[in-house]
């Protein structure tokens, strides 16, 4: 838990790991004060089964009486309805005897490592680009909370948290609110008169004190002060030290200063939105998280935003911004007329000028995409117009898993948009657009004759396909809590889900029968079968790294590393090594030979490379286990895994690519012959790993830096 913002009314404040006073509730073992304030304190717990470390919310005896616990059980029945990885996952509610009360609580997901939105972004160094690509995915949050009818009503950087893997968490949904729950008899009545929330975050309407008046759009203003917090580092009203009453007018009366007052840059549409999202007037902004984080996502592709005016001046400025290199190729071809018309020395002078010119509209336009072109040792290229992708573009929304099969002629892209498009990769074309899901698609599985597909929402349910005829085959609804990767082994014959419960579950599809393989604390984030299907592999959020007999479900191995949580992990071709890949983008290999079990006891990591430049976004593998391929926002590195069976260092062996931004999900051939690279805009990119080989190659080479 993080500490909150000043003028914060009813909420809980950092205390820092104090000693309880309480040692046990219910079956639930305190362990220390995370928080407490007026209302609440929270602690860290344990449950005892499953044996997980919690955070237990519970309502001070001295503010309790009938209101309050009706209140809390409403709250239960409210959250109990949220399953969705960027927001805390409530686990239990119940009361227990204090002081002859009943003191209402509720038992949520603890998150190890949390910090702010802020302190992370800060810490990050996070430039304005990648600060709201963080930005939309927590609209996304917020609005799966609204389209399950939830208000959380206390938006703020306190409450939206970045675990120690690097993922999203909002929190604290203690004064949300859902209408059709008749929280307005209970809840909203008595709040009347009385502010629930954060004085710099509330809307006008909720500084009012008028819960009648309160829905999404409120929540829409708090993260447009959000946004204006995280591109400026200001609040849009100075109510500091102001008496609530005076703080209270001045949101609702005064206009906000405008960003561009902290910081010029950020004159046009990204003001813009900022403005429209907290507007005094509720009709006058978004409707919806949705359609603030579509403008913000609009912004970033450099698109018109719906907020704008959308003259012909600003959709003629636009247009050219997107197609600079189209522009800057035109410019070459007339350059070259000239040139033969001109003369020679002139045409030479042109010519130079407009291959600069294309050369830097393929970089980028600004000093921040130049510079993420440099690798940490320098020996990274930029790809420039030689390299042209093909493009694939049908989905609406950001493309959150990628995979091909293992003949390499289909390709699956899940997207946001909760749609699945199975492409054929000899034409090019869509073979069908997959819909059984209702909300993001967070991974794609194929089978290695691609017969057989597999995809994972956000809520746990999985869709098994036959990809020949395009038709779902099998609905299944996976039995852990929150979901974070799913594969499938090469036979296509089980399914394994790596959960939030600190459990991968294993289905043998055709008898549908899961087993649940345990680990001791931390969810699995990542799992990986082995090329044979008899290993199984899992990584998880404390650092360790599990393998079991995926048959029988014996845990042979559990390796723990404290350098990082393993966000990725597979097996080579041989299952004598697991790789895996922290969030940070450490990688470690780990050798499961007989002959190195004394290693193992002494050191479990055999050797150490940097599989990815910046934080991760993305991992995958080739199928036949003999390529790895890590991506940042902008950067894609290619491992030679099959350095480990010559026993040589895999750092010797890879080769960095810097892209354009917005890479959202990467997947690799069979054989290593194309590379897919899916983008915040819905579209997926292809290119030939060869030819991105020799590019780099013909730019300094292999990269092989950064060797621990």
């Amino acid at each position: 838990m993080a500490e909150h913002d000043d003028n914060t009314v009813d909420n809980d404040h950092r205390s820092g790991g104090k000693t309880p006073s309480i040692r046990q509730i219910d079956r639930y073992r305190i362990l220390h004060v995370i928080g407490s304030g007026g209302m609440a304190t929270v602690y860290a717990a344990l449950q005892p089964r499953p044996r997980r470390t919690v955070a237990m919310k519970v309502l001070r005896p001295e503010v309790i009486d009938d209101i309050s616990v009706r209140r809390f059980r409403r709250e239960a029945e409210i959250l109990a309805r949220l399953r969705h990885p960027s927001i805390a996952q409530v686990y239990d509610a119940g009361t227990y005897e204090q002081d002859g009360r009943s003191c209402p609580y509720f038992v949520m997901e603890f998150i190890p490592g949390a910090r702010t939105i802020l302190e992370y972004v800060a810490q990050k160094q996070f430039n304005r680009r990648d600060r709201l690509k963080l930005f939309v995915n927590v609209c996304r949050a917020v609005q799966y909370g609204h389209q399950h009818r939830v208000l959380h009503r206390d938006l703020k950087p306190g409450n939206i948290l970045i675990d120690q893997a690097g993922r999203l968490k909002i929190i604290d949904f203690g004064v949300a609110s859902a209408p059709d729950l008749h929280v307005s008899g209970t809840t909203m009545n008595t709040e009347a008169g009385r502010l629930v929330g954060t004085i710099q975050y509330m809307s006008p309407e909720q500084v009012a004190a008028d819960p009648q008046n309160i829905d999404v759009r409120s929540d829409v203003y708090a993260l447009g002060v959000l946004l204006y917090k995280l591109m400026t580092g200001q609040f849009p009203y100075r109510v500091e030290g102001q008496p609530i009453y005076e703080a209270v007018r001045i949101v609702r009366e005064e206009e906000p200063t405008r960003p561009n007052k902290h910081d010029a840059e950020l004159r046009g549409d990204l003001e813009t939105i900022i403005l429209r999202a907290i507007a005094k007037d509720r009709t006058q902004r978004y409707q919806s998280a949705s359609d603030m984080a579509g403008d913000v996502v609009r912004f970033l592709n450099r698109q018109p935003i719906k907020a704008a005016s959308a003259g012909v001046t600003y959709r003629s400025r636009l247009w050219m911004q997107r197609k600079r290199k189209v522009i800057a190729g035109v410019v070459v071809v007339l350059l070259l007329v000239g040139g033969a018309i001109g003369g020679t020395a002139w045409w030479m002078s042109g010519n130079s000028a407009a291959d600069d010119a294309n050369t830097a509209a393929e970089v980028g336009s600004n000093a921040a995409t130049a510079r993420s072109g440099r690798d940490d040792a320098g020996a990274s290229g930029q790809m420039g117009s030689s390299l042209r992708p093909m493009v694939l573009d049908r989905q609406r929304e950001a493309i959150s898993a990628l995979q091909f099969d293992g003949t390499g002629t289909r390709l699956a892209s899940g997207s946001e948009d909760a749609t699945t498009v199975l492409w054929d990769m000899q034409t090019t074309q869509p073979i069908s657009t997959l819909v059984e899901h209702e909300a993001r698609v967070r991974a794609v599985a194929f089978s290695d004759s691609g017969e057989r597909l597999a995809s994972l929402d956000d809520n746990g349910i999985v869709q098994v396909w036959s990809a020949s005829q395009a038709s779902p085959v099998q609905t299944i609804e996976v039995p852990g809590q929150d979901v974070y990767s799913l594969v499938m082994d090469a036979a296509g014959d089980r399914l394994a889900v790596a959960c939030g419960d600190s459990t991968v579950r294993v289905m043998d599809i055709e008898s549908g029968k899961w087993t649940t393989l345990r680990g001791t604390t931390g969810a699995f984030h990542c799992a990986a079968f082995s090329a044979d299907g008899g290993l199984l592999a899992a990584g998880s959020a404390n650092g360790d790294l599990y393998i079991w007999d995926a048959a029988g479900g014996q845990r042979q191995h559990r390796l723990t590393d404290s350098r990082g949580a393993p966000a990725f992990v597979m097996f080579d071709a041989s299952a004598m090594y697991v790789v895996s890949v922290a969030g940070d983008g450490r990688s470690a290999v780990w050798s499961l030979r007989e002959d190195d079990a004394s290693l193992i006891e002494r050191d479990p990591v055999m050797s150490r490379f940097n599989a990815c430049p910046d934080p991760l976004v993305a991992a995958c593998a080739a199928s036949s286990r003999q390529w790895l391929v890590a991506a940042s926002y902008d950067r894609v590195r290619l491992w030679d895994l099959r350095s480990l069976a010559a026993s040589e260092r895999v750092e010797q062996h890879g080769v960095t690519i810097t892209l354009e931004r917005n890479v959202q999900s990467i997947a690799i051939d069979a054989n290593a012959q194309r590379l897919a690279i899916g983008r915040a805009d819905g579209s997926v990119h292809i290119y030939a790993v060869t030819d991105l080989l020799d590019w780099a190659q013909r730019h300094n080479a292999p990269d092989s830096t950064n060797a621990e």
